[in-house]
Parts: structure tokens; C-alpha cells; sequence
């Protein structure tokens, strides 16, 4: 049970009144203020790629030991990329696998494709089934829209000689 868990069970709890004086009761309010006090490990922050191994290794049935090591695949290969990770973020990785993490947020970037004949703007945008390709858009709000905000892999995969292009979407609020 975490501590979110654990006020809930306070909130949902029915309270009587105590028939003879040996039983002690404290508040809801109090009750929280305590639960809130115990500390909880923080959650930390993992790449893409290790979310999907750590998600992959549990569906497989491995243990910690496991997903950290040769034996965590039929092959007895770790994928370079997350073999590294691992070895250069072992206590980053357990907690992962303990208690939980987050995913990091990938950087987002825009591209405008120099057109100095166009009225408008020429940019990269996903579509729906997140291929990726150029268009012509008119609106000047065009940068705020997700279709237009993609990662730095989705923009290299086909459309390597656009990175160039690439501004980075600023975070609001």
C-alpha cells in the first residue's frame, strides 16, 4: 500500500463512537498528517528504451537479476544500448524495478523547411499512423500544433538532411 493508498483507506473508513472509554480514535485530518510524514523512495526517471525492457522482462516472468543481466533474453544478449544503461545506472535501475519510474520525456523540435518563394510554411508533420512527411501550411500558429512536434528520431529516420531545420518546442506553463 503507498501513502495515496493509504489516506483513501482513511477517507473511506467509517468512524463509530467507542461504547466503553478503553478504545482511542484521532481525527481523519490527523491520521493524513502522519501518513504524510512517512517517506516514500522517489521515482526515478528512466529512458524510453528502458521503460520498454523493464515492461518487456516483466511480461517474461524475470526477476531483477534477471533484466539486469545476459540471462534476461533467449538469446543471452542485452541490446548494447540498454546493457550500458544499466551498467552505467545499476541502483537507478533496481529502484526502477522496486518501486516504480517515470518515463522521460523525449525533446520535442519543430522543422521549417526554407521556401523563399512560399507565402506560407513548408514543415515535416505526422499524420495519424505517425508517418512522416512534408506539407505546406498556412496558419502561423502551425508550431503549436502536436502533429508538427516530433522527436529527434522521428525526424532523422527519413528526413536525416532536415535536422538542420530542427528548433526546439519551449514548454508552456
Amino acid at each position: 500500500m503507498n501513502k495515496q493508498e493509504a489516506i483513501e483507506s482513511v477517507k473511506n473508513t467509517s468512524y463509530s463512537v467507542p461504547i466503553d472509554s478503553s478504545m482511542r480514535y484521532i481525527r481523519e485530518e490527523t491520521a493524513i498528517k502522519i501518513i504524510n510524514c512517512i517517506d516514500e523512495p522517489e521515482k526515478p526517471i528512466v529512458p524510453r528504451y528502458i521503460d520498454t525492457w523493464i515492461q518487456g522482462s516483466e511480461y517474461n516472468g524475470f526477476d531483477l537479476y534477471e533484466a539486469m543481466t545476459d540471462e534476461a533474453t533467449t538469446d543471452g544478449e542485452i541490446p548494447d544500448k540498454v546493457a550500458t544503461w544499466i551498467v552505467c545506472n545499476p541502483e537507478t535501475f533496481a529502484k526502477a524495478w522496486l518501486y516504480g519510474y517515470e518515463v522521460e520525456k523525449e525533446k520535442l523540435y519543430t522543422v521549417e523547411i526554407p521556401n523563399p518563394h512560399g507565402l506560407g510554411h513548408t514543415v515535416l508533420v505526422k499524420d495519424m499512423y505517425e508517418n512522416i512527411f512534408i506539407t505546406y501550411i498556412m496558419n502561423s500558429d502551425w508550431r503549436k500544433s502536436k502533429v508538427n512536434q516530433l522527436t529527434e528520431v522521428e525526424i532523422k529516420k527519413d528526413f536525416d538532411w532536415a535536422w538542420q531545420f530542427a528548433e526546439e518546442v519551449e514548454e508552456c506553463g
